[in-house]
């Protein structure tokens, strides 16, 4: 949650561009920053937390009281927090702290970071949650 606690910190305006409710479409940013506004809706067109990252809407309660007077945060009221390793997140991503685990790297493949997913190499294993494979031979 350290990118709330920036936000709190007086620097939200300055990470996140003020959102226009009223445009539609192409005139709306595609990807949120880091922290920001997101658009907690499955396939979001547009206001969607990159890849790495979820939108929450447990992340947006943390947010001062404060910050919600503002249209694109009451609008929005979710926010784009990191992934943790071990997961995978494409953009557009979202949930909630109790079902995280269905972002999970799964079993077959390998993912260095939470916005990278790979294919495990022949001669090596990538179980669940892996962040980078293990060689077949590493225990002989």
């Amino acid at each position: 949650m350290a990118i709330v606690t920036a936000l709190s910190g007086g620097i939200r305006s300055a990470v996140c561009p003020r959102i226009d409710t009223g445009l539609y479409g192409e005139a709306m940013p595609l990807l949120a920053p880091p922290g920001c506004p997101c658009n907690y809706t499955a396939n979001a067109a547009f206001n969607r937390c990159p890849a790495g990252y979820i939108c929450s809407r447990q992340a947006a309660r943390s947010v001062p009281n404060d910050y919600f007077f503002e249209p694109s945060w009451e609008q929005m009221q979710a926010a784009c927090v990191p992934c943790v390793q071990g997961q995978y997140c494409p953009d557009g991503s979202l949930g909630e702290a109790d079902e995280v685990d269905k972002y999970d790297c799964p079993a077959g493949l390998f993912c260095p970071t939470p916005a990278e997913q790979s294919a495990c190499p022949a001669g090596a294993y990538c179980p669940p949650r892996s962040t980078q494979p293990t060689s077949c031979t590493h225990f002989e």
